[in-house]
C-alpha cells in the first residue's frame, strides 16, 4: 500500500486536469450558498442589481474588493515583500482572457448562425469589426485602438479600462499599506486627474448632455481617465472596510448616518434622472448651460460612486439595516458568480432579439419591461453554460499553473501564522522530502496573492 505522505505532486495528475471541465463538479460549486469567511456579502447584492441595471441600461463598478483583499493578503504575508507581484498580474490575465477570447471567437466566425431576419447580419455577424481589431482585445487596450469606430464587441471597453486600472493598483495599495494618508494622496490624484482631464475635454470640445457630439465617446467615454476616479473611490473604500473590520474604524453618530443616507439617494439617484427634464421636447429650445453640463460629465461617475461607497459602508459596519439583510441574502451569492459572464454575453442576446425582429414594435413601457425580463432571464440561462464550459475550467487549470511554476510561499519571512499554513500546504519540506531530498511534491500554496480579485 503506498504510503500517504500529505503531499501533492506540483503538476496536476489527469484526474485533477478532467475534474476541471466536469459539469457535475463545476454546478455544485457555482450553486453553492457557501460564502467565503468574512467576505463582504453586501456585494453580492450590490453585483446582481448591477448586472440588472447594465441589462436595463449601463453601469460601471469600483476596485472595492481588490484594495479590501490586497490589504488583508499583505497585512498576512507580512508585507509586499513577500507578494508574488508576477502571479498577481498572471491571475488576473488568467482569470479573464479564456472566456473573452470565446466570446470574441463565437461573434466573429458564429454569430451570423444564430438569428435571422431582415435586419440580422448573416453575412458579416455581429461584430465583423473583430476580424481586424482582435489582438487589441487580447492585449486590452481596445479602448485606444480606433474606440468607439470599430465594430467589435464594443461593449468590453470597460475590460481594457479594468485592467489598465489593475496594472497600476500596486501603486495606491501600497501606499495605503504604508500610510493612510499617502494612500488617500494617490487617491485625491486619480480624482483629478479624471476630473481635469474630462473638464477640459468637454468644455473644449463644447459637448453638452443634450449634445454631446460625435467624438464624445472616444474622446471622454472611453477613455481610461474617464472613469479612474471612480476606480480610485472604490479603492479608498476598500481601505476603510478593511480598517472597520479590523478594529480602527469611526464610531457614527445616528444624526449624521442619516444624513449621510440622504446624500446617498441624492448622489444615486442625480447621476441617472438628474437629465430627465432635459430630454424632454421643449427642453431643446432652451438648453443646459455649457458649463453645468461640463460638471455633470465630470463629477456624475464620482457621484454615483460615492453612493455606493457609503450603500457598501453601511451595511458592512453596522448601518445597514433592512438594506443590508437584503443585499446580502445568500441566493445573491450564486447570481454573483455568473456576473462577469453574463457581462460578456448580456448584448448579444440583446443584439440577437432586437436583430431578429420581423415586424416594427412600439417600445411602450409594458413591452420595455417584459423585453428586460426576457433578456434577464436568457443572459443568466446562458451565463451558467458559459461559465461551465470557460470560466470554471480556467480557474481549476489556474490552480495546475501555479504549481507548475513553482509558486510558494516565502515563509520564512513571513508571520508564525503563514508559516503554519505555507507548511501545512507544503511550502516548506516536510520530514520526508527533507528524507528523500527532493522538491518534486510540492503542494500548490494556499497563500497566494492570486486569490484576491475576482472580477465584479
Amino acid at each position: 500500500m503506498k504510503k500517504n505522505t500529505g503531499i501533492k505532486n506540483k503538476y496536476m495528475t489527469a484526474r485533477e486536469f478532467m475534474i476541471t471541465f466536469s459539469a457535475y463538479s463545476n454546478i455544485k460549486k457555482l450553486l453553492s450558498f457557501e460564502t467565503p469567511a468574512a467576505s463582504l456579502n453586501t456585494l453580492n447584492g450590490i453585483r446582481f442589481f448591477s448586472m440588472c441595471w447594465i441589462i436595463l441600461g449601463h453601469t460601471v463598478s469600483c476596485g472595492l474588493l481588490l484594495m479590501y483583499l490586497s490589504m488583508k493578503q499583505l497585512n498576512k504575508v507580512n508585507g509586499p515583500r513577500n507578494v508574488n507581484w508576477f502571479m498577481f498580474y498572471i491571475h488576473r490575465i488568467w482569470r479573464l482572457t479564456p472566456a473573452y477570447m470565446a466570446l470574441l471567437v463565437g461573434t466573429t466566425f458564429l454569430s451570423r448562425y444564430f438569428g435571422d431576419g431582415p435586419l440580422y447580419p448573416n453575412v458579416d455577424g455581429l461584430s465583423p469589426g473583430c476580424r481586424k481589431t482582435w489582438w487589441s482585445h487580447l492585449l486590452y487596450i481596445n479602448n485606444v485602438v480606433e474606440p468607439g469606430i470599430n465594430d467589435c464587441v464594443g461593449w468590453t471597453w470597460f475590460m481594457a479600462n479594468d485592467m489598465q486600472y489593475y496594472i497600476i493598483s500596486p501603486l495606491p495599495i501600497l501606499a495605503f499599506y504604508k500610510c493612510w494618508w499617502a494612500g488617500l494622496i494617490v487617491v485625491i490624484m486619480l480624482c483629478l486627474i479624471d476630473f481635469i482631464s474630462v473638464g477640459l475635454v468637454t468644455k473644449m470640445g463644447m459637448m453638452t448632455p443634450q449634445s454631446p457630439g460625435p467624438k464624445f465617446l472616444s474622446a471622454v467615454y472611453l477613455a481610461p481617465f474617464h472613469h479612474v476616479a471612480a476606480y480610485g473611490i472604490g479603492l479608498a473604500t476598500g481601505y476603510y472596510l478593511y480598517r472597520a473590520k479590523n478594529g480602527a474604524g469611526f464610531k457614527i453618530h445616528k444624526v449624521l448616518v442619516a444624513v449621510l443616507w440622504i446624500l446617498t439617494v441624492l448622489f444615486l439617484y442625480l447621476p441617472v434622472f438628474g437629465l430627465y427634464t432635459q430630454f424632454q421636447p421643449l427642453y431643446y429650445l432652451n438648453p443646459m448651460p455649457l458649463s453645468l453640463g461640463n460638471a455633470y460629465y465630470t463629477l456624475g461617475g464620482a457621484t454615483w460612486c460615492l453612493g455606493l461607497s457609503w450603500l457598501t459602508i453601511a451595511c458592512e459596519t453596522g448601518y445597514g439595516g433592512l438594506i443590508k439583510s437584503f443585499l446580502s441574502w445568500r441566493g445573491f451569492h450564486v447570481f454573483s458568480k455568473l456576473t462577469y459572464s453574463a457581462y460578456l454575453l448580456h448584448p448579444i442576446v440583446i443584439l440577437i432579439n432586437y436583430n431578429s425582429q420581423r415586424a416594427p414594435v412600439y417600445a411602450s413601457h409594458t413591452y420595455i419591461a417584459i423585453t428586460f425580463m426576457g433578456h434577464l432571464l436568457t443572459t443568466y440561462l446562458l451565463s451558467m453554460l458559459f461559465s461551465l464550459a470557460f470560466e470554471s475550467p480556467s480557474q481549476g487549470l489556474e490552480s495546475g499553473l501555479r504549481r507548475l511554476l513553482g509558486t510558494r510561499c516565502t515563509c520564512q519571512r513571513n508571520t508564525p501564522e503563514v508559516r503554519a499554513e505555507c507548511k501545512e500546504n507544503g511550502a516548506i519540506k516536510s520530514e520526508y522530502q527533507q528524507q528523500t531530498g527532493t522538491d518534486r511534491a510540492e503542494v500548490e500554496p494556499s497563500v497566494q496573492i492570486t486569490k484576491m480579485m475576482k472580477p465584479l
